[in-house]
């Protein structure tokens, strides 16, 4: 797909939402935010960044202050290797899983332990700050070291260490 059809087509989708006279402007933006979302996303699996980064760009006309499009949009920076750029989305955005990720890319696993340990205190529900941060650790300081630091930081049983040890052996 080049970048002009991709446009036409994101633009002939977008006139057509915004003329629907059964939805309430609520729901019309929600349907072309999430379009957005999904266009780039299926873009980008098909390996066409640019086209994605551009439909996010249109998305961004729409939606200037959107959190979720800015860090797509860094994501896809990301992804073509602009990390000088993609660093700057994600503090501006406060996403520190994406600053750890990017980082981590970059071989600076110091910086990338820092902002995983910052994301897994904003939200210890989500269990894949605590893996990123047993497979940094794991980069830093060994397998053994990071498993004996965690288990005994955390008071992790046998059983949990064990548990612990398997999900990062089947991350490798």
């Amino acid at each position: 797909m080049s970048t002009e059809k991709g446009a036409a087509f994101l633009s002939w989708w977008l006139h057509r939402i915004e003329n629907r006279k059964d939805w309430g402007d609520g729901l019309k933006k929600e349907v072309l935010r999430n379009m957005i979302c999904c266009m780039a996303g299926c873009l980008k699996e098909c390996g066409e960044i640019d086209e994605a980064l551009e439909v996010i760009k249109e998305g961004l006309n729409y939606f200037p202050g959107n959190k979720e499009l800015k860090i797509i949009r860094g994501r896809l920076l990301l992804e073509k290797k602009e990390y000088g750029e993609a660093i700057r989305i994600f503090k501006k955005c406060e996403s520190y899983k994406w600053l750890g990720r990017t980082y981590e890319k970059l071989g600076q696993y110091d910086k990338a332990l820092e902002y995983y340990v910052e994301a897994y205190k904003k939200n210890r529900e989500q269990v894949c700050y605590f893996i990123s941060i047993f497979r940094i650790l794991g980069k830093i300081i060994g397998i053994d070291a990071s498993l004996n630091f965690l288990s005994s930081s955390l008071s992790l049983t046998k059983s949990e260490t064990k548990l612990l040890f398997d999900i990062f052996v089947n991350l490798e």
